[in-house]
C-alpha cells in the first residue's frame, strides 16, 4: 500500500468513492471519517483495497486484527501462528536452521548458568511444579485424559503403529539396545532413586543418606513405595486407565514388595510399571503378601528380553 516517490513528491491518494486527492493515508483515513460516514477505515479497505480474504498465514483462520487503512490486516492470528510459521520458512534453509540453533542452544545455556549461580532457577522450577500442581488438581478425570491422554486416543493400529515405528526407535530404547546389561542395571538403579529423591525436594546424595539411617526393611519399603507412587503417576494411562485407585481399588505390586525384599530384588523393578495393576480391594486383602508372578517373567518384562 506505499505511495510512489515522482518527481520528487509522493504521488497522491485519490479517494475511490469521491475522487478527493488526499496527501497521505492519515489524511485518506480522516476524510473518510468526516465525509463518508457510511464507512470506517476497516470497511473502506475491505470495499476498494483488500485482494484477498484476511485470513492467519499459517492457520487459515479469518480471525485476524486490522491495523489500518494503510497496512490493512495483520498477517498471523497470534505469536504461535506467526513464530510457527517464521521456524518453519527458517529450517528449509539448512545454514540459517544451523546458526539459530547453535545461537539459541548458547543463549538458553548462558541463561540458566546465571540463573543458577544466583539461585532463581530452583524459584523458577518450584513455581512451575507447584503452578502445574494446582492447575492439575482442579481437572476433573475426562479432563486429565484429554489433556494427557492422546495416545489412547488413537485406534488400536494407530497406536501400535507410534509406539513401534516412533517409541521404540528413538531415545531411551534406541540407546538401550547398545547397552550391556550392567550399565542397563544402573541407569534403572541411578534413575529410580533420583526420582524419588527430587519428590522428597532433596538432591540424590542426600537421599541416600536419609534411607541410610533407616532400618534395612523400612529403608526398602519407604523406597519401593516412593518409586511406586512416581510410576503411577507417569504411567496411570496404563496402570489405572479409568482412575479406580481408592478405597475400594488398591494399587497392588503383582510379585509382592516382602517377597521382593527377602530376594534382594531392586526397588526399581518391584516399583516399574511391569509390577503394578489395579485391584478391588477385597481380592488384595486376600492375596495378601502372595505373588501372582515369578520373578523370572518379572525381569523379562523389565529387561524387555
Amino acid at each position: 500500500m506505499s505511495r510512489k516517490f515522482v518527481q520528487g513528491f509522493y504521488e497522491m491518494i485519490n479517494c475511490q468513492i469521491c475522487e478527493k486527492e488526499c496527501k497521505s493515508w492519515r489524511s485518506l483515513s480522516r476524510h473518510i471519517q468526516e465525509h463518508h460516514k457510511e464507512h470506517t477505515s476497516q470497511t473502506y479497505f475491505d470495499t476498494f483495497l483488500s485482494t484477498s480474504n484476511p485470513c492467519c498465514l499459517e492457520c487459515d483462520k479469518s480471525i485476524v486484527n486490522f491495523r489500518g487503512i494503510r497496512e490493512g490486516y495483520v498477517r498471523f492470528c497470534s505469536k504461535k501462528c506467526s513464530c510457527t510459521y517464521n521456524r518453519r520458512s527458517q529450517s528449509q534453509d539448512i545454514e540459517k536452521e544451523k546458526l539459530f540453533r547453535e545461537r539459541l542452544g548458547n543463549s538458553v545455556s548462558n541463561t540458566w548458568k546465571e540463573k543458577e549461580l544466583d539461585g532463581t532457577a530452583k524459584i523458577i522450577r518450584e513455581k512451575i511444579s507447584n503452578t502445574c500442581k494446582i492447575t492439575n488438581s482442579k481437572l476433573t478425570d475426562e479432563e486429565r485424559r484429554d489433556k494427557y491422554g492422546w495416545l489412547h486416543k488413537l485406534s488400536e493400529e494407530e497406536r501400535q503403529d507410534f509406539i513401534n515405528n516412533v517409541m521404540k526407535k528413538t531415545g531411551y530404547h534406541t540407546w538401550k539396545e547398545t547397552v550391556s546389561d550392567e550399565e542397563l542395571k544402573d541407569f534403572y538403579d541411578k534413575r529410580g532413586r533420583s526420582i524419588a529423591a527430587s519428590k522428597l525436594g532433596l538432591t540424590r546424595e542426600e537421599y541416600l543418606l536419609q534411607l541410610d539411617n533407616l532400618p534395612e526393611k523400612e529403608k526398602y519399603y519407604k523406597e519401593v513405595w516412593l518409586m511406586t507412587e512416581q510410576t503411577y503417576r507417569t504411567h496411570w494411562q496404563v496402570i489405572d486407565p479409568e482412575r479406580k485407585r481408592g478405597q475400594n481399588y488398591h494399587l497392588d505390586h503383582i510379585y509382592s514388595v516382602i517377597t521382593g525384599y527377602f530376594n534382594q530384588i531392586d526397588p526399581d523393578i518391584i516399583a516399574s510399571i511391569h509390577n503394578l495393576q489395579i485391584l478391588p480391594a477385597e481380592e488384595n486383602m486376600k492375596k495378601h503378601h502372595r505373588c501372582q508372578i515369578n520373578i523370572d517373567t518379572l525381569m523379562e518384562k523389565y529387561y524387555g528380553t
